[in-house]
C-alpha cells in the first residue's frame, strides 16, 4: 500500500471512540484465556500455504533452475522424500516461481543431506533472509541481505565431524514476533543432545541468544524462496543406492527436500496480539489494522468458543482504528504545472502541498490548466509520462497516489507550427515543432500489441513511417493501424452458446452461463479460465488476449464473490523485444474499485519488494490502468534499450470493501524474458 497521511487524526479518533461507547486504554488490555496454546494451529486455516520442490512432471512448475550448465536430477526417495540433487561445479540457484506474502511471520522447514564438503557454502532464503551453511568456517550464519544477524561456531575439528553432525539435517525457522528462532531436528552422529533444540547463536555484540531480532525495515511481501549453492559445492559423480530406493546419492552435493514455508500471524500468544491491537490508536497505519481484522476474523472463524469470547472485545478496538482510519486517509498527490502556467481547482489556485491542501481519496476533482503570457498549454500527463488528455480541464477520481502534471511550452514564431503523433488510442507518442512548409520526417509508431501500424493518417492520406510532409498549421496526426492476423484459440464450455474457434484480438465475448445444466440444489460457480476463477457473474464480458479455455463452475454450496486480479498471459512478442503481460480484475457489487494495475522491475534483487509501497520509479515501477471500471484487462509490455532482459511483475487491485476497509490484493510474481534490444 502507498504511504497514506491522515488529517486531523487525534479528533478523529476521538470521535470513531465516542460514537463507538468505548475508551481506547492507554494501558495493555488484558484477555483472559486457556487457548494460546492453539492460537498458531487457529491461525494456519487462514494462512497456510506450502512450497514443495517436487521432482515429478507437475512439480517442475514449482521452481527455476538459474545455473547455466549445470546438471541436476532427482527422483523419488520412497513416498516421503521429494528432493533435487545436482553437481556440476558451478553456482546454482534453484527459484520459486511464485512469490509468498509472508510480511506478518512465517515458519519454514527443510531437510539437506551433504557428506563430505570441505568448502564453499550453501543456503535457503525467504527473500532476503538467509540461513547460510558455511563449510569450510564450519559455522551457520544468519543473514539479512550482506548483514550478519548472527552466527553459530560449531566448534567442529574437521570436516567430517562438521558433516556427521550439521550436514544431514532438518531444521525448522521460525519468525514470529520479530524475531527468529531456528530448531535443529534430528540428533546425529557423535551427538547425545536430544532432537528438537534451538540453537544457541551469537549475536554481533557477542551475546548469545536462541532468538535473533529481525530489521525492523525487513520486508516479506512476495518472498521468493530460493536454495543456493556456491560453484566449491557439486564436485563428485553420483552413484546409485541399494533397492528399495530408486535415488541417486552423490557424496558431496546438497540434497535439499521438502522445504515447506508456512505463513503465521507472527505473534506466539493471544495476549501478545491483543497487546499490538492496544496500540493501534498510537502508530495507526492501513498495514497494522488490515492484519489486526484478518487475524481477529480467523479467530473469530477458526477458534474455540472460549478463544472467540477472549478476544471478542478486540473487535470493538479494531473497528474504531478503521474508522478513524479511513475518515482520515487523504490522497498522496503530486499535481503540478510545468513553467509557464499554473492550475486550478474550483476556480481557486490550486496548491500543491498534500499535507496542508489535503485531498480526500476517490472523490471526483476537476483541474484547469491556465497559461501564463507567451506561453500555451499543451496537455496533461500521468506519473509515467503518458499524454492524458490535451484538453485544459481534466476531470479525475482521486487514488491513494495521484501524480499529474499540466505542461506548457512557450509561444511559438508565427512561421512554425506543431505536430502532434497520436496512437490509435489518442496518446501522443510523439510532437515535433517544425517550420511551415518545410518537409517532416514522419516518425515510427512504437509497438502496439495485437495490432500493425500501417502509416499516419494526414488530411485523408496514409502516409508511411519516414516519409516527409510539408505542414502549413497545427496538426494532430493519429496512426493508421489494422488488426494483426494472428488468430488466439478460444474455447468456452458451460455458456448458452459455446465456442472453439480462432479470432483476432480485441475480438469482444460476452458469455452467459445456461442455467439448464444445473441440477438439483446446484449452483453457477464462477467462470474458470483452467487456473482461475476469473469471474463470478453468469454473464461475463471479456477480450480476446490470448489462447484461453473457460469453463463455467457449478458447485451445491454457493460462492461468496471475492475480487479478483489475475495475469492471464505472459509472452514474449514483438521478435523478441518486448516482454507482454495481460491482466485481469473482476470486483463483486458492493465493494468499490479505487484502482489497479501492475508493479514491476527487471532487477530479481527487488522480486521481494514488487508491491505499491516498493515503487520508486527507478528499481519498481507500476502502471495504472486509466479506466476507472471495476471489471476490466490491462496489457503491460516491457523493453530495455541495453539488450535482452527479465521483467518481474505482479498485478495488484485496489478497492474499498463493504466494511470499509482498504485493501490490495496482489498475483503471484510473474516473468519473462527478452533477447534484443528495443530500437
Amino acid at each position: 500500500m502507498t504511504n497514506i497521511f491522515k488529517k486531523g487524526l487525534s479528533a478523529v479518533m476521538t470521535l470513531a471512540i465516542v460514537l463507538g461507547v468505548f475508551v481506547i486504554n492507554a494501558s495493555a488490555t488484558t484477555v483472559s484465556s486457556n487457548y494460546d496454546s492453539d492460537f498458531s494451529a487457529i491461525m494456519s486455516d487462514k494462512y497456510d500455504s506450502s512450497l514443495m520442490f517436487t521432482t515429478d512432471d507437475t512439480g517442475l512448475a514449482n521452481y527455476n533452475i538459474v545455473s547455466k550448465g549445470s546438471s541436476w536430477s532427482g527422483q523419488s526417495f520412497s513416498t516421503r522424500y521429494n528432493y533435487i540433487q545436482y553437481a556440476s561445479g558451478k553456482p546454482v540457484e534453484i527459484v520459486s516461481k511464485e512469490g509468498y506474502v509472508v510480511p506478518y511471520g512465517f515458519t519454514v522447514k527443510w531437510e539437506i543431506f551433504t557428506a563430505s564438503a570441505e568448502s564453499g557454502a550453501s543456503e535457503l532464503c525467504v527473500g532476503d533472509f538467509r540461513f547460510v551453511t558455511d563449510y569450510g568456517a564450519k559455522t551457520l550464519y544468519l543473514m539479512y541481505g550482506n548483514t550478519e544477524l548472527a552466527h553459530f561456531a560449531t566448534g567442529c575439528a574437521s570436516a567430517s565431524e562438521f558433516a556427521d553432525k550439521y550436514c544431514f539435517n532438518e531444521y525448522t525457522v521460525k519468525y514470529v514476533d520479530g524475531v527468529i528462532s531456528v530448531t535443529r531436528l534430528i540428533s546425529t552422529k557423535g551427538e547425545t543432545t536430544a532432537s528438537n533444540t534451538l540453537i544457541t547463536w551469537t549475536l554481533p555484540n557477542n551475546t548469545t541468544s536462541t532468538t535473533v531480532a529481525m530489521p525492523t525495515d525487513a520486508d516479506f511481501a512476495y518472498a521468493l524462496i530460493k536454495w543456493k549453492s556456491s560453484s566449491e559445492i557439486g564436485k563428485t559423480a553420483y552413484f546409485t543406492v541399494p533397492a528399495p530406493f530408486i535415488s541417486q546419492y552423490n557424496g558431496n552435493v546438497p540434497t535439499v527436500s521438502n522445504i515447506r514455508l508456512t505463513r503465521n500471524n507472527g505473534f506466539t500468544t493471544l495476549q501478545k496480539f491483543a497487546d499490538f491491537v492496544d496500540g493501534l490508536a498510537t502508530n495507526l497505519n492501513q498495514t497494522d489494522v488490515t492484519k489486526a481484522r484478518a487475524i481477529y476474523d480467523a479467530i473469530v472463524a477458526n477458534g474455540t468458543s472460549g478463544l472467540v469470547n477472549a478476544v471478542a472485545p478486540l473487535g470493538t478496538l479494531i473497528k474504531a482504528a478503521e474508522q478513524a482510519l479511513l475518515e482520515g486517509v487523504t490522497c498522496d498527490y503530486d499535481i503540478k504545472a510545468t513553467d509557464g502556467g499554473e492550475i486550478y481547482c474550483d476556480n481557486v489556485l490550486f496548491v500543491n502541498d498534500k499535507d496542508n491542501n489535503p485531498i480526500d481519496y476517490g472523490v471526483e476533482k476537476t483541474f484547469t490548466a491556465v497559461a501564463d503570457y507567451g506561453y500555451r498549454f499543451a496537455y496533461w500527463v500521468n506519473e509515467q509520462g503518458n499524454v492524458i488528455t490535451t484538453n485544459e480541464k481534466i476531470t479525475i477520481i482521486t487514488n491513494f497516489k495521484t501524480v499529474l502534471t499540466a505542461v506548457f511550452v512557450a509561444t511559438r514564431p508565427a512561421d512554425t507550427v506543431t505536430i502532434r503523433f497520436n496512437d490509435y488510442t489518442g496518446n501522443c507518442v510523439a510532437e515535433i515543432t517544425a517550420e511551415a512548409n518545410r518537409d517532416v520526417t514522419l516518425p515510427n509508431m512504437p509497438f502496439t500489441y495485437g495490432y500493425v501500424f500501417k502509416g499516419w493518417l494526414i488530411n485523408g492520406e496514409i502516409c508511411e513511417a519516414g516519409s516527409q510532409y510539408a505542414f502549413t498549421k497545427d496538426t494532430i496526426v493519429t496512426a493508421y493501424v489494422a488488426k494483426a492476423s494472428t488468430t488466439y484459440k478460444v474455447k468456452i464450455t458451460g455458456s448458452e452458446t459455446e465456442y472453439n474457434n480462432t479470432y483476432t484480438y480485441n475480438t469482444k465475448f460476452t458469455v452467459k452461463f445456461n442455467r439448464n445444466l444445473l441440477g438439483d440444489n446446484e449452483k453457477f460457480a464462477g467462470w474458470y479460465n483452467g487456473s482461475n476463477i476469473v469471474s463470478y457473474d453468469e454473464e461475463y464480458t471479456f477480450y480476446v488476449g490470448s489462447d484461453v479455455t473457460i469453463e463455467a463452475l457449478i458447485d451445491n454450496t454457493g460462492v461468496a464473490p471475492q475480487p479478483i486480479i489475475n495475469v492471464t498471459d505472459v509472452s514474449v512478442v514483438s521478435d523478441g523485444t518486448r516482454a507482454s503481460f495481460l491482466t485481469e480484475r473482476w470486483m463483486p457489487e458492493g465493494g468499490k474499485y479505487i484502482e489497479s494495475g501492475a508493479v514491476f522491475t527487471n532487477d530479481l534483487n527487488f522480486t521481494g519488494k514488487l508491491n505499491l509501497d516498493g515503487v520508486n520509479n527507478t528499481t519498481i515501477c507500476r502502471v495504472i490502468s486509466k479506466y476507472n471500471t471495476a471489471r476490466g484487462q490491462l496489457r503491460v509490455n516491457l523493453g530495455s534499450k541495453d539488450g535482452g532482459a527479465t521483467f518481474y511483475l505482479v498485478g495488484y487491485l485496489t478497492y474499498l470493501s463493504d466494511e470499509g476497509e482498504i485493501i490490495t490484493i496482489y498475483t503471484p510474481v510473474y516473468n519473462a524474458t527478452t533477447i534484443v534490444a528495443v530500437n
